[in-house]
Order: structure tokens, then sequence, then C-alpha cells
């Protein structure tokens, strides 16, 4: 077990530690996280999702920069594709964050995807909590970018920001059950090409209010920071008007429903699994259904009679 002080001082080295632990699921992690999460819930927590190629790493770079003009001590959270060798992430935080890794107030954590459809790495919410217990405010959470599948991201930030370019029609009219219905701000970056304004009206026609909230709809060039300043006003008014309505609260709350449930989901499969495979008749049942004796799902039914009456 490491030592909890060096991660709640902030020390880059103890906090990257605390996070391999995590990823590598060691038999320390949850120990470790019991004693940080008296030390978490500070941190605003922003996610940052849209298709492949629309800028959101430029887009979290001058987020940062802005974020550290005002001494704000940022951690980010990118997840990348997994490599189909080794599971690590693909890109390196590094090459797409620049500089900022050399700040001692700001620490920068690539994860690999592991395959999930929702464009988070199942650990993303404890590594946010390691960020957090470190003192980490904002912290920024990047999804893998595979368009409006990274819905999941709405279950862990506090505020979610879409982020489109030009000449992405098809994108936003098909991302309407996805991305579109989870965003609290709408960016259209890359707004000097052409076709920024046709994207704004598809926007427009297709966004929902969140609960009184009119998602806004901007427009950033990132590479350059122009309109991020303007962006990060409107992440802030969103932030007050769902605090001042008491929806920043519940939005929190439903967030750890959700894990709670899905924790409790997977112990009891998990459970249940080993519990199907000791029943004296489960290999029997199984030969029959290979032998074509009785069809899979009568062995189901028999199979969940017997675990019933265990």
């Amino acid at each position: 077990m490491i030592p909890i002080k060096p991660i709640l001082d902030g020390n880059k080295r103890a906090v990257s530690r605390a996070i391999s632990l995590i990823e590598d699921e060691s038999h320390y992690a949850s120990s470790l996280l019991r004693l940080l999460y008296p030390h978490t819930g500070k941190a605003f927590v922003i996610g940052i999702v849209g298709p492949p190629g629309t800028g959101k790493s430029s887009i979290i770079d001058a987020m940062v920069r802005c974020y550290r003009q005002r001494g704000a001590h940022v951690g980010v959270v990118a997840t990348d594709p997994s490599s189909p060798t080794s599971g690590g992430a693909l890109l390196g935080d590094r090459l797409r964050m620049g500089l900022h890794s050399l700040d001692s107030d700001v620490f920068i954590r690539s994860m690999a995807s592991r395959g999930q459809s929702g464009g988070l790495s199942p650990t993303t919410r404890n590594v946010v909590r390691v960020m957090d217990s470190a003192s980490m405010n904002p912290i920024i959470i990047e999804t893998v970018g595979a368009g409006q599948n990274d819905v999941s991201i709405a279950s862990v930030a506090d505020v979610v920001v879409v982020v489109l370019m030009p000449q992405m029609g098809d994108e936003v009219q098909s991302g309407k059950a996805g991305f579109m219905e989870i965003g609290d701000i709408f960016v259209v970056n890359k707004a000097d090409l052409d076709g920024a304004d046709k994207t704004i009206s598809d926007l427009r026609a297709l966004r929902s209010d969140v609960k009184g909230w009119e998602p806004p709809i901007l427009k950033t060039v990132a590479i350059g920071g122009k309109g991020i300043k303007e962006m990060l006003v409107q992440i802030e008014d969103c932030r007050q008007y769902l605090e001042k309505k008491g929806y920043f609260a519940r939005r929190r709350m439903a967030h750890l429903e959700e894990e709670l449930l899905g924790d409790i989901v997977s112990h009891w499969t998990q459970k249940l699994k080993l519990r199907a495979k000791r029943t004296s008749r489960f290999r029997a049942i199984v030969r029959e259904v290979v032998s074509r004796e009785i069809d899979p799902w009568r062995a189901s039914e028999q199979l969940y009679k017997e675990l019933d009456m265990m």
C-alpha cells in the first residue's frame, strides 16, 4: 500500500502510482480508494465528447492554458483507443498536450478504452477520484472519440461539452439519439472552415433543453485559442445554473446511483456464474445442449430453477 499523504499533497509520482494500481486492478486499489474517498467531491468535472478529428485534444490544450492562467491545478484524463496487442493506450498524452505535461500543476493521464463502447475506460470514475483527492480542479475528461456512442461520459462529468466541426451534417443527424441528448454545450471547432454556419443551423434544430437550460452553440478555432475563453464562460454559466436549480446535486446523485447499481449487478453476475457452474446438473445440461437433446433456452430455464432452489 502506498501512503495517501503524498497523493493528498498533489505529488505527481504518487498520483501516477495510485492510478496505475487502479488500472491494473491491484488488490491494493480498493483499500486505497476507501482512504481517499473522504477527500473527494470538490473537483468540477468537465466532459469533452465528439467524433474523431474534431479537435477535442486541441480544445483541451487551450482550456488547460486558460485555467492555468487563473492559477488552477488541472487534471486531464485522455481516453485513447486500446492497442489490439497490449491493450494499452495507442496515443500518448504528451504528444497531444505538449508542454503542459511539464507543468507541476497539470497532471495528464492517457487511458485505454479497453474496448468499452461508451468511450471511457471502466476505471475512469476512480481515476477522477484520485485526481480529485489531490486537489485537482477542474478535471477534464476526453472520450475516445467514438462519436454518438460516447454517452457514458454523462454518468461521470458534471457538464458535458460536445465538439463538432464544419461539414458534419450526417454525423449531427445520426447523433440525435446519442451525444446530442447529453450535451450541455455544443462547440463547432475549426470554425474557420467552410460550412460552420450550416453545422450550427443543424445543431439548433436538434439540441435538447436540459431542465430549462438551452445549450449554447459556440464557434472555436482551438489551435489559435479563438473562442476558448468564451467557452469557459459558458461552462461556468451552465454550472451556476445547474447549482441554482438544484440539478447539479441531483446529477451527482444519479451518477452514484448508476455506479452502485452497476457494481451490484456485476457482483451478482459473477456470483451467479460460479453458482451455476457448481450445480450438479450444469455439465450434464451443457452436454445435452451439445447433443441437441434440449435447446439452450430450455437448458437456461432448468438451470434457473436449480439456482432458484439453492
